[in-house]
């Protein structure tokens, strides 16, 4: 992951913001699961913003829930990804 990282960066796909406040259409954010609560975290916003009670068993489908919301107000819009990071599943043979 940091090797294609380091390659897709030195390629310079992506140009540097002269501020914080330029206006950017693609970009990551991130779901967690912290003291019972979904947040979420998006660089461009000063705070985190709280979608409400989850559990680690409904977090999927809790932020699946939220970015759903996203497409549907981004009607037509096909530039959508999502990546999970998550431990492997423990494994029942051992």
């Amino acid at each position: 992951l940091e090797e294609t990282h380091g390659s897709a960066a030195d390629a310079g796909q992506s140009e540097q913001l002269e501020s914080v406040d330029d206006p950017i259409n693609t970009h990551f954010i991130c779901f967690s699961h912290v003291d019972g609560h979904l947040y979420e975290l998006d660089g461009r916003k000063k705070f985190p913003i709280n979608h409400g009670p989850t559990t680690q068993e409904s977090l999927l489908k809790d932020a699946c829930g939220v970015i759903q919301g996203f497409m549907a107000r981004d009607e037509g819009e096909i530039r959508f990804t999502i990546l999970a990071l998550a431990a492997a599943p423990a494994d029942d043979d051992n």
